[in-house]
């Protein structure tokens, strides 16, 4: 019984707020650890670096995390690692290489 993980629910539930007439959602900072992979602390230093728009409810100080940030930071992983994918099957070719290449494919 000791061994096992019990899921609970989150303490905290999102917030959705009216931004410039716009519903915006942000979600509890555990939320937004849980869906980045980070830790709390990467997560408050994204934060004060601009990366994620967050919100402190004035009631009970608690910070939350625009949902479409996380979305934002998300999407751009996913672009830089496909960005990162070598082509032709992930192996790298030098310019010198390449060069070669096509004179072969000229000459031959």
């Amino acid at each position: 019984m000791a061994d096992e993980k019990v899921e609970r629910e989150p303490k905290l539930k999102p917030l959705t707020i009216n931004l410039d007439g716009r519903p915006v959602v942000f979600v509890p900072i555990q939320e937004a650890v849980r869906l980045l992979g980070i830790s709390h602390n990467s997560v408050l230093r994204r934060i004060k670096l601009g990366a994620l728009h967050s919100y402190r409810d004035p009631h009970n100080g608690y910070r939350y995390v625009a949902e479409y940030s996380v979305d934002d930071v998300l999407k751009l992983r996913e672009d830089i690692a496909k960005a990162a994918a070598l082509p032709g099957g992930g192996s790298f070719r030098s310019d010198e290489a390449v060069e070669r290449e096509l004179e072969a494919q000229r000459v031959g």
